[in-house]
This record gives structure tokens, C-alpha cells and sequence, in this order.
């Protein structure tokens, strides 16, 4: 099923994740 509103909703989801990743590893990198 092509559901432009699902789609965004997975992505914004898939993003938020990776975001919070992101901002967990960054101090260690730091």
C-alpha cells in the first residue's frame, strides 16, 4: 500500500532513532 503519510511517519521515526544515536555517541567521540 503507497501511503505517502506512512512513509513519512517511518521516516521521521527512522531519523528520530538514529538522531538519538548520534547524540550518544557524539560525547564519546568528542
Amino acid at each position: 500500500i503507497e501511503n505517502p503519510l506512512f512513509f513519512k511517519e517511518n521516516t521521521r521515526m527512522f531519523y528520530g532513532d538514529a538522531n538519538e544515536s548520534v547524540n550518544k555517541l557524539m560525547p564519546m567521540i568528542d
